[in-house]
């Protein structure tokens, strides 16, 4: 199989706004690139569950999903996603809750 790759970069705001991946992930990489408001990220399979990266922070996860969700607490900040993708298609997880 071939690797894959997606990359987004972009601002998020205090509406949540899903990046979809082409296929599902094996790896995420998410960096806060704001200065001075967290980046708040949620996966669509487990809505209840919340990651906070602080400002300038940024996280690594191996997590096998066809989205995230990104926003703020108040006002903007900038962030970048790169996923590592797997060959599995998006639909074969989507209304799976985790």
């Amino acid at each position: 199989t071939t690797a894959a790759a997606s990359t987004t970069t972009a601002t998020a705001s205090t509406t949540p706004v899903t990046v979809q991946f082409p296929t599902v992930s094996k790896v995420v990489y998410i960096e806060n690139l704001g200065g001075s408001h967290d980046l708040k990220v949620t996966f669509p399979s487990s809505p209840s569950s919340t990651i906070t990266i602080p400002a300038g922070d940024k996280i690594e996860m191996t997590i096998k999903a066809g989205a995230v969700k990104v926003e703020t607490a108040s006002s903007t900040t900038n962030y970048q996603i790169y996923a590592s993708l797997t060959s599995i298609s998006r639909q074969r997880i989507e209304g799976i809750v985790i």
